[in-house]
C-alpha cells in the first residue's frame, strides 16, 4: 500500500467518517504499475474487529503508470468530507491535479501544465489552487542543431543543467476551479518553491483562498535568526549555557506569505 510520499499511511476526512488508501500493484502483463485510490467507512472497519466479514471499500479512482512517478499521490480529503484531491498521472502523461467526488466517482483534471506537478494545495472549497512545478524548457534550438554529448552527467542533459534545474521551480496560482467550470489559466507566482526533505514543496493555501503561505531559501541570513529564536535554543546545542557566537549558520528558511487576489 502506497500513500503519496507517506507510506502505510491513510488519510481520514475531516468528519472522521471516512479514510483514504492508495494501493499499488505491478501488472507484469502490461509493465504497468496499477493504482486505486480506496475510502472506506471507519464505523464499518470498526465494528468489522469485532464480526466475521470485511468492510468491503468504494473505489474512486484508478490510474496506471509507467514511470517512475506513482499513478496516484499526495492525496488529501476537501473540507466538505466528500470530495478529495490528488495527483495522477496515466501512461505518457505528466502528473496533473485532480479532485474525484463520493458521488460520481468521475475524477476531474483541475491543471493542464506542460510539465510534471511536483506538490499543490487548494482551499477549503477548491475556489482556488497553488501548485509548484517546473517552469517549461525551450529545446528548439537544440532539437534543430543536435546536442554534443561529452563527459557531462545524464541529469545535466536531461534536465539542463543541475544547477538550472532548481531555478526552473515556479509556484502557479488559478482560481475558480469549483463546482463544472474549470480553472483559468494559472498565473506564474514570483517566489520560488522550497522543498522539504519528505514534506514536499512547502505550500499552504488559507481556507478563504485569499492568503498563501510558502518556503522560501534565505542564504546569509544572520546568526541570530537562530541564536535569538528560544524554541531553537533550547532544543540546539545553546543549551545549558553554550556559547552561541561560537557557532556559525547559514542557509536558513522562512515562511513569507504572498496575497493570490
Amino acid at each position: 500500500m502506497t500513500y503519496g510520499s507517506d507510506t502505510n499511511q491513510a488519510r481520514f476526512s475531516p468528519d472522521g467518517r471516512k479514510f483514504a488508501v492508495v494501493l499499488k500493484k505491478g501488472n507484469l502483463k502490461t509493465g504497468l504499475n496499477e493504482y486505486r485510490l480506496l475510502i472506506y467507512d471507519a464505523g464499518e472497519v470498526q465494528a468489522g474487529l469485532t464480526r466475521p466479514g470485511r468492510p468491503e471499500p468504494v473505489e474512486m479512482a484508478r490510474f496506471d503508470s509507467s514511470s517512475n512517478r506513482p499513478g496516484i499521490a499526495d492525496v488529501r480529503w476537501l473540507s466538505d468530507s466528500r470530495s478529495l484531491a490528488f495527483l495522477a498521472e496515466n501512461p505518457g502523461e505528466t502528473a496533473q491535479v485532480y479532485t474525484v467526488g463520493i458521488g460520481d466517482r468521475a475524477p476531474r483534471r483541475l491543471t493542464n501544465h506542460p510539465t510534471t506537478v511536483l506538490d499543490f494545495d487548494l482551499n477549503g472549497t477548491s475556489d482556488w489552487l497553488i501548485y509548484a512545478a517546473l517552469a517549461p524548457l525551450d529545446w528548439s534550438e537544440r532539437n534543430a542543431r543536435g546536442y554534443a554529448v561529452g563527459l557531462e552527467f545524464i541529469a545535466d542533459i536531461a534536465g539542463d543543467g543541475r544547477k538550472t534545474l532548481r531555478n526552473r521551480l515556479a509556484l502557479y496560482i488559478t482560481q475558480k476551479v469549483s463546482g463544472q467550470k474549470a480553472g483559468g489559466p494559472a498565473k506564474p507566482v514570483s517566489l520560488q518553491p522550497y522543498k522539504v526533505p519528505g514534506r514536499g514543496y512547502g505550500m499552504w493555501l488559507s481556507p478563504t483562498g485569499r492568503w498563501a503561505v510558502a518556503l522560501k531559501h534565505v542564504a546569509g541570513a544572520p546568526d541570530d535568526w537562530w541564536t535569538g529564536y528560544r524554541p531553537i535554543v533550547e532544543d540546539s546545542i545553546f543549551k545549558n549555557g553554550n556559547d552561541p557566537a561560537a557557532a556559525s549558520f547559514t542557509e536558513p528558511t522562512r515562511r513569507p506569505s504572498c496575497n493570490t487576489s
